[in-house]
């Protein structure tokens, strides 16, 4: 898990979950939780900075525990590091039940955000200088995160429509289509990280579902980079398809495009992946079928999928 330290740049919130924030399962979205964090780390940074931020990037989310709906959502958002014109914050969620008063850890996130000037280019943060040994661990750990992202596998660029040909039922893909409506966008005009992360992890989980034929559940979400802005009335088109299969869980990746809405050609904006665990009928985690690789595409993303599981482990060993 990540631990918070104490930093000059934080933030809280609470938030009701409402039955439509929920799946069939009962529990929180992973999709929705991400977008509250999303939306609290850019306050923070953007407070601190007294600019404008954009997400650029989303190193690790993870989930150990649900929310149901009636329930509350509470964040807490802590800056550990910053690189010049981009800062680190740090979100842990937890869920409260109002009626007991119950507590409870549910997931944490890692985003990096950028710092944008007047000209619409990146900006200088203020200087972030820790001061005391936990704001220098936190500090240390962001770097060897950053270091990690740096070190991620990279794959081959996306095509569109994907290139599976026969096999793509196989993999269970799944495509989705939305407008960019002002709900989902942010002061610059721009979608946010989280309302784009929110569409795909709904989509990656009908594929995980479809694959494992049993109900599947978000564990983490990893790789995410931002190459451009999703600008209002822009149509966001989705692709999710399985990678690997682990033993009680599998790997989507989901490709996010954007395209004019009349004509124009469409252009890729990020790759994110997700982890999903299946569930039996008693709950707990179980197994998945698995994904035997036939191609050397799939076996270039089947590999990739292992680094990334082995990268995610060593960076929830930097809390």
């Amino acid at each position: 898990m990540i631990s918070l330290a104490p930093a000059a740049c934080s933030a809280a919130a609470r938030l009701p979950v409402r039955p439509r924030d929920v799946n069939i399962y009962g529990s929180v979205f992973g999709g929705f939780v991400i977008e509250q964090a999303d939306r609290l780390a850019a306050l923070a940074a953007s407070r601190f900075a007294g600019r404008p931020v954009v997400t650029a990037s989303l190193d690790l989310v993870t989930f150990v525990a649900g929310i149901r709906a009636y329930q509350q959502i509470a964040l807490e958002a802590r800056a550990t590091r910053v690189f010049r014109t981009s800062m680190e914050v740090l979100v842990a969620v937890a869920g409260v039940d109002p009626v007991q008063g119950s507590r409870w850890k549910t997931s944490d996130a890692a985003l990096t955000l950028v710092c944008m000037g007047e000209d619409g280019r990146p900006a200088p943060f203020p200087p972030l200088v820790p001061r005391s040994p936990e704001e220098r661990m936190a500090w240390d750990a962001a770097e060897q995160r950053r270091g990690l992202r740096l070190a991620a596998p990279r794959e081959e660029p996306p095509s569109y429509p994907p290139a599976f040909g026969a096999a793509a039922e196989r993999l269970a893909l799944q495509t989705s289509t939305e407008i960019c409506f002002p709900g989902s966008v942010n002061e610059m005009g721009a979608a946010t990280a989280g309302w784009l992360l929110s569409l795909a992890d709904r989509l990656a989980g009908v594929a995980a579902s479809t694959h494992a034929r049993l109900p599947a559940v978000t564990a983490a979400v990893d790789g995410v980079q931002f190459s451009l802005p999703v600008h209002l009335g822009e149509v966001v088109v989705t692709h999710a398809y399985l990678t690997r299969a682990f033993h009680t869980s599998c790997e989507v990746r989901v490709d996010i495009w954007k395209r004019a809405p009349i004509a124009g050609p469409p252009q890729h904006v990020t790759t994110a992946y997700f982890t999903y665990v299946a569930l039996g009928a008693d709950g707990r985690p179980t197994a998945v079928p698995p994904l035997v690789p036939r191609t050397a595409q799939e076996r270039a993303r089947f590999e990739a999928a292992g680094a990334r599981r082995e990268l995610r482990r060593q960076a929830l060993g930097l809390g």
